[in-house]
């Protein structure tokens, strides 16, 4: 059985490709320009909330776009289910995870911005978790109110 796979997919495929490797190419160089740099502000800098969030924001991201490299190029692709469950799995988190972190840096100086009080921590702390608590529920009430054909 031969299955023919019209050439405006595989053009589309290709720019999407070629589009992904060229950002994953820019975020390599990014790494490599500025690593220096990170080292003598950050890693010297003492331990703080902040700077974990910004360690695993730019750690993160490198190691999670770098599987994506790997599934793209056909590195990891084993041609199950069981694995595409799991890459699928993968990116939600991966999605996710980046998403909540770059919502903490943006939280973070936002209240280093309206001078660091504790009234401006505890409204952006509620504002967060209500956005957290309403993102939550909208997810659970798709995933429960969706008919699913098996």
């Amino acid at each position: 059985f031969v299955m023919s796979v019209p050439p405006e997919f595989l053009n589309s495929l290709f720019i999407r490709k070629s589009f992904f490797f060229a950002g994953y190419s820019l975020l390599v160089h990014d790494y490599l320009l500025t690593f220096s740099r990170e080292v003598e502000y950050v890693w010297e800098a003492p331990w703080t909330v902040v700077k974990v969030a910004f360690l695993l924001n730019r750690y993160g991201t490198l190691i999670g776009q770098s599987v994506i490299a790997l599934e793209e190029t056909g590195t990891l692709s084993h041609g199950s289910q069981e694995f595409c469950a799991s890459y699928n799995l993968f990116g939600a988190i991966f999605a996710i995870f980046s998403a909540e972190l770059i919502h903490i840096l943006v939280l973070t100086r936002s209240w280093a911005i309206w001078g660091c009080t504790y009234r401006v921590a505890v409204l952006l702390i509620l504002s967060y978790v209500v956005y957290l608590l309403v993102v939550i529920g909208m997810i659970t009430y798709a995933a429960t109110a969706a008919e699913c054909e098996y």
